[in-house]
């Protein structure tokens, strides 16, 4: 049994952190009051670059994203588990920065904090995963599946350039709750039917 090196950072008025190395997380992170801060193709440039810089910076790997107005999502791997809270420090910082310059505002607060959890199975981080590609279809983003593709802040893309739409299909239906999934066989939801569902994984 692989053994992992933990630290549990808790504050009174912050979620509490665990710290793990070699660690799978699904990561969420919200503006303060869910103020849409990154509402235009700039400002999420912005959050995108600062994603990446922290993700260099620390040498984690993300398999997932999705960048929204006023969140967004990621699922990484860490190496050293005490660099998670130096790598959204880094992302918020920045990232607040210079949406802060751009809008000419002084010292504004942006960011509040991050929830992180833990992805134990490949079940479960599959459905984390298609839960943040279909995140613009919740918030509104996008009205229907087949506009994902068009929704350049998020890694659908390069997992549809990667594996194809069956697959991908296939893979987000196969995470569906038994009652949901009959709805969207039999109704069509999400623009699937079960004609279309082919691929094996």
């Amino acid at each position: 049994m692989r053994k992992h090196a933990v630290n549990i950072m808790i504050y009174t008025n912050r979620p509490p952190h665990i710290y793990l190395n070699n660690t799978i997380y699904f990561v969420t992170s919200r503006t303060i009051d869910g103020q849409k801060h990154f509402n235009n193709d700039e400002k999420k440039t912005f959050l995108s670059n600062c994603i990446k810089e922290a993700k260099k910076r620390t040498k984690f790997l993300i398999s997932g994203y999705v960048i929204l107005d006023n969140h967004y999502h990621l699922i990484l791997k860490t190496c050293k588990g005490k660099n998670l809270s130096k790598f959204f420090y880094y992302v918020h910082a920045n990232s607040s920065r210079l949406v802060n310059e751009l809008d000419k505002i002084k010292g504004r607060k942006i960011w509040w904090n991050y929830w992180e959890k833990i992805i134990r199975d490949k079940v479960n981080y599959y459905r984390h995963l298609n839960y943040l590609h279909n995140n613009p279809i919740k918030h509104g983003q996008i009205k229907h599946f087949d506009q994902l593709k068009d929704y350049k802040w998020s890694s659908w893309i390069y997992y549809l350039e990667r594996y194809g739409i069956d697959y991908l299909t296939f893979l987000r239906m196969r995470c569906l709750p038994v009652v949901e999934l009959h709805e969207v066989l039999t109704t069509g939801k999400y623009g699937w039917r079960l004609a279309e569902v082919r691929s094996k994984p």
